[in-house]
């Protein structure tokens, strides 16, 4: 008897795991950040996990014209991956009078503030997004090389996107008693700079300078404001 006893309770200590693991996958995974109080859930659109903490947020709240010492946190939420086989110089044209891409920078940036959140403690608050993001690119491109943005795309290695839609929920966030916070969201992009170059017979003429931005994901910030 002791020894049925012993394997019915492993078999309920078995079955007790199995039942917990089956209850909280039901959910969807869940990401717990390092910072106390934020769990975000997978994005089930975009295939990509919310809040990617950014141990750099208090520089990027700076940029913003944020106070970095309010600023509590700050997580970014890429959209799926773009392609990128970004090189310094394209292979130079064959025909006289085509035009190439010379000089090429790519550096990663915070656009402005699209959305906002405002709520008191205590109480969760959280901050849904639905907009779009538009690819830019400098118009002169266009009238001086006849190219359109699909063409500077892939003369930069990436994948072109005039506007990339989202809906994106940020949060919950827990408010504690008597204070305010505020969550800001703001679109990330990857900005280019590059020359454009014309083959010539004997040299080649420098046309210009441009740039061309494409849209890579959203920033959340969130921000103690009591008593503002």
């Amino acid at each position: 008897m002791k020894k049925i006893g012993k394997i019915l309770l492993t078999a309920i200590m078995i079955s007790s795991v199995f039942s917990t693991v089956a209850s909280a996958s039901s959910e969807g995974p869940v990401i717990i950040t390092n910072t106390p109080e934020i769990v975000s859930n997978n994005d089930i659109s975009q295939t990509s996990a919310i809040g990617i903490f950014d141990p750099n947020f208090k520089e990027k709240a700076s940029s913003q014209g944020l106070d970095p010492e309010t600023i509590i946190a700050g997580y970014y939420v890429p959209f799926d991956k773009t392609r990128s086989n970004l090189s310094n110089d394209q292979v130079l044209p064959s025909a006289i009078g085509d035009y190439y891409l010379k000089n090429i920078d790519m550096t990663q940036i915070t656009g402005n503030v699209i959305e906002r959140a405002i709520g008191k403690g205590p109480a969760p608050l959280s901050l849904s997004v639905i907009d779009g993001v538009a690819t830019t690119f400098s118009a002169e491109v266009s009238s001086k090389a006849g190219w359109g943005g699909a063409e500077i795309a892939a003369k930069l290695g990436t994948t072109y996107q005039a506007t990339r839609n989202f809906n994106k929920t940020y949060g919950p966030i827990q408010i504690p008693a008597n204070k305010t916070y505020t969550i800001y969201c703001a679109p990330t992009y990857n900005y280019y700079s590059f020359q454009i170059w014309k083959q010539g017979f004997f040299s080649d003429s420098y046309i210009g300078t441009y740039e061309y931005k494409e849209p890579t994901g959203l920033y959340f910030y969130w921000q103690d404001t009591t008593g503002w």
